[in-house]
């Protein structure tokens, strides 16, 4: 079964949260993150698994083809 790749909108408690539920699935993986503040993708990938691009522009996130959905956690 493929997983759906997600995107996260706001980095904050909530956001870790999510991704830790929605990563714990079977049916999805978090694969995206947008943040008004800078983030490292590769700290993200660190605490979070799998791998994980940061964002700091909300349309280049949305703009993501490979993303079927996302969280908002803002």
């Amino acid at each position: 079964m493929q997983k759906y790749n997600l995107g996260i909108i706001g980095y904050g408690w909530v956001a870790t949260a999510h991704i830790a539920a929605i990563n714990a699935t079977q049916q999805a993986q978090v694969t995206a993150v947008y943040s008004s503040r800078k983030l490292d993708s590769a700290e993200l990938c660190a605490r979070h698994g799998g791998k994980i691009v940061a964002f700091n522009d909300l349309n280049a996130l949305l703009a993501c083809e490979n993303l079927q959905a996302v969280s908002v956690c803002s």
